[in-house]
Protein backbone atom coordinates (compact mmCIF):
# COMPACT_ATOMS: atom_id res chain seq x y z
CA UNK A 1 0.00 0.00 0.00
CA UNK A 2 2.97 2.23 0.13
CA UNK A 3 5.89 3.40 -1.94
CA UNK A 4 8.27 1.99 0.85
CA UNK A 5 6.26 -0.87 0.93
CA UNK A 6 7.57 -1.72 -2.62
CA UNK A 7 10.41 -4.57 -2.97
CA UNK A 8 13.21 -4.27 -5.45
CA UNK A 9 11.17 -6.55 -7.92
CA UNK A 10 8.12 -4.07 -7.76
CA UNK A 11 10.20 -1.37 -8.71
CA UNK A 12 11.98 -3.11 -11.20
CA UNK A 13 8.74 -3.92 -13.00
CA UNK A 14 7.49 -0.38 -12.88
CA UNK A 15 10.67 0.64 -14.26
CA UNK A 16 10.35 -2.07 -16.92
CA UNK A 17 6.67 -1.14 -17.85
CA UNK A 18 8.14 2.66 -18.03
CA UNK A 19 9.93 1.65 -20.47
CA UNK A 20 7.80 0.53 -22.79
CA UNK A 21 5.45 3.15 -22.48
CA UNK A 22 8.42 5.79 -23.03
CA UNK A 23 9.39 3.16 -26.29
CA UNK A 24 5.72 4.24 -27.84
CA UNK A 25 6.32 7.70 -26.42
CA UNK A 26 9.05 7.87 -28.69
CA UNK A 27 8.03 5.67 -32.00
CA UNK A 28 4.92 8.09 -31.63
CA UNK A 29 6.69 11.78 -31.12
CA UNK A 30 5.15 12.12 -27.96
CA UNK A 31 8.50 13.74 -26.54
CA UNK A 32 6.83 15.51 -23.07
CA UNK A 33 4.91 14.06 -20.62
CA UNK A 34 3.44 14.42 -16.59
CA UNK A 35 3.54 11.23 -14.63
CA UNK A 36 2.54 11.25 -10.71
CA UNK A 37 2.76 8.38 -8.56
CA UNK A 38 -0.05 7.90 -5.61
CA UNK A 39 0.94 5.87 -2.24
CA UNK A 40 -0.99 5.09 0.44
CA UNK A 41 0.14 5.56 3.68
CA UNK A 42 3.25 3.58 5.53
CA UNK A 43 1.77 0.32 7.44
CA UNK A 44 -1.44 1.23 6.14
CA UNK A 45 -4.11 -1.71 5.72
CA UNK A 46 -4.02 -3.59 2.34
CA UNK A 47 -7.53 -1.42 1.19
CA UNK A 48 -5.13 0.68 -1.39
CA UNK A 49 -2.46 -0.26 -3.84
CA UNK A 50 0.43 1.88 -5.23
CA UNK A 51 -0.41 3.47 -8.38
CA UNK A 52 0.68 5.72 -11.38
CA UNK A 53 -0.48 7.90 -14.40
CA UNK A 54 0.69 9.27 -17.24
CA UNK A 55 -0.48 11.57 -19.79
CA UNK A 56 1.35 12.89 -22.96
CA UNK A 57 2.01 16.63 -23.37
CA UNK A 58 0.48 17.59 -27.02
CA UNK A 59 -0.19 21.05 -28.40
CA UNK A 60 -3.00 21.65 -30.41
CA UNK A 61 -3.09 24.08 -33.07
CA UNK A 62 -3.32 26.61 -33.25
CA UNK A 63 -4.15 27.94 -30.17
CA UNK A 64 -0.55 25.99 -28.90
CA UNK A 65 -2.61 24.77 -25.51
CA UNK A 66 -2.08 21.79 -23.87
CA UNK A 67 -4.63 18.87 -25.23
CA UNK A 68 -5.13 18.05 -21.67
CA UNK A 69 -4.95 19.41 -17.96
CA UNK A 70 -2.38 17.38 -16.25
CA UNK A 71 -3.18 18.89 -13.04
CA UNK A 72 -6.93 17.73 -13.51
CA UNK A 73 -6.55 14.68 -15.02
CA UNK A 74 -3.56 13.19 -12.85
CA UNK A 75 -4.52 14.93 -9.54
CA UNK A 76 -8.25 15.24 -10.06
CA UNK A 77 -7.65 19.24 -9.10
CA UNK A 78 -8.59 21.70 -12.09
CA UNK A 79 -6.87 24.38 -12.61
CA UNK A 80 -7.87 27.99 -14.38
CA UNK A 81 -4.92 30.65 -15.25
CA UNK A 82 -6.85 33.33 -14.09
CA UNK A 83 -8.44 34.07 -10.06
CA UNK A 84 -11.98 33.99 -10.48
CA UNK A 85 -12.03 37.19 -8.82
CA UNK A 86 -9.74 38.94 -11.46
CA UNK A 87 -12.04 37.65 -14.17
CA UNK A 88 -14.81 38.83 -12.58
CA UNK A 89 -13.23 42.59 -12.61
CA UNK A 90 -12.33 41.88 -16.47
CA UNK A 91 -16.00 40.62 -17.66
CA UNK A 92 -17.69 43.53 -15.68
CA UNK A 93 -17.36 46.01 -17.70
CA UNK A 94 -19.64 44.03 -20.36
CA UNK A 95 -22.57 44.29 -18.49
Amino acid sequence: SSIIELSDQDIGDVADGLVKVFRYFDEHNHYSFNMTLFSGEHGGDDSFWVNGRIVTRRFVPPMAASDVNYFEKLHGEPLAYKRPEHLCDEVRKYF
